[in-house]
């Protein structure tokens, strides 16, 4: 079963690209970039251990409840969590949702 370390979920903003979307924030991030706007979540430890298959399952219900219309994948830095980033994008993309990734 594959997991990630997750930061945060939110299951429908605005805020986080264009339209609604399914907003996922992953913990843990090499790069330390000067002026980071999530320097909590610059650790590798914390946040909460989520399956791909449960996120998937709360991006269907907020895609069929709320109308999202696409993922987005924050962080923390989602390239880090690669695997379980492209599967939920893999997810997101059968659905014929669209992907952002910051």
């Amino acid at each position: 079963t594959l997991t990630a370390q997750i930061a945060q979920v939110v299951p429908c903003t605005e805020a986080e690209g264009p339209g609604r979307r399914f907003a996922v924030w992953f913990q843990g991030c090499p790069l330390r970039c000067p002026g980071c706007c999530n320097p909590e979540f610059l650790p590798f430890k914390g946040g909460d251990t989520r399956t791909v298959a449960d996120l998937a399952d709360q991006l269907r219900h907020a895609h069929e409840t709320d109308g999202v219309e696409g993922v987005s994948l924050l962080g923390g830095e989602p390239f880090a969590h690669a695997p379980a980033a492209a599967a939920l994008a893999a997810a997101a993309h059968l659905r014929g949702l669209t992907v952002m990734v910051y």
